[in-house]
């Protein structure tokens, strides 16, 4: 029995050693799972490691520059940036909104002066030219604020998009193409020039891949 506790805590350890994420990097797949040695020590894969870090590829990390409290009872679906200021839009029924807040000191300087009614639930959010787009969820509408004053744009309150499984998730603005580029669930991405009458996409389907790097 301890000899088979002893081996199993082994095999985690090492399991552990070879999903670290300090052995991923940025090149290509040079080793599958089946080619793993799972008989090398922690220092022999250390070792290998630091080999694959010295061999010229370039590591990607990332360093905190700060940080912020977050209000846990929001619900978040949409996150964007502009001039200073996050804007943070919130999902579920009867408690969607937008939040605008100072990027310094998280504090929320502004919301929606009037919430989503109860029965939208909101989804992602972009900025362009001071104003805000939300997406909701499965009503296959979208609604448009100011970006400062956080009101509704009266001419531009409600507008109305299809996609491939009929929801909207995330949506963004590309200041090159000037369009918006939106997303539902699938691996279809939309894209539509930056007005909203009519919202009209045109779609393309992406293959995406993930790969672990050993």
């Amino acid at each position: 029995m301890t000899v088979l506790v002893l081996v199993l805590a082994v095999i985690i350890y090492r399991q552990h050693q070879v999903f670290s994420p300090s052995n991923l990097d940025g090149g290509s797949v040079t080793e599958s799972l089946s080619n793993v040695d799972v008989s090398a020590s922690g220092d022999e894969l250390k070792e290998k490691s630091e080999k694959k870090k010295s061999s010229g590829r370039k590591m990607h990390g990332y360093t905190v520059v700060s940080e912020l409290t977050h209000d846990d009872t929001r619900f978040v679906q949409g996150l964007t940036y502009h001039d200073g200021y996050l804007y943070e839009g919130t999902g579920l029924y009867g408690n969607s909104n937008v939040y605008k807040i100072n990027a310094t000191t998280g504090e929320t300087v502004k919301q929606l002066k009037v919430p989503l009614p109860d029965y939208l639930f909101g989804e992602g959010i972009a900025y362009f030219n001071n104003e805000i787009v939300q997406l909701t969820w499965k009503d296959r509408v979208g609604l448009i604020y100011n970006a400062e004053t956080m009101e509704i744009i009266p001419s531009k309150f409600l507008f109305e998009f299809e996609s491939h499984t009929g929801e909207g998730w995330g949506i963004t603005h590309d200041p090159v193409r000037n369009e918006f580029v939106v997303s539902d669930g699938s691996e279809y991405l939309h894209f539509c020039k930056s007005k909203f009458v009519p919202f009209v996409f045109r779609t393309l389907r992406y293959t995406l891949k993930l790969t672990f790097i050993f």
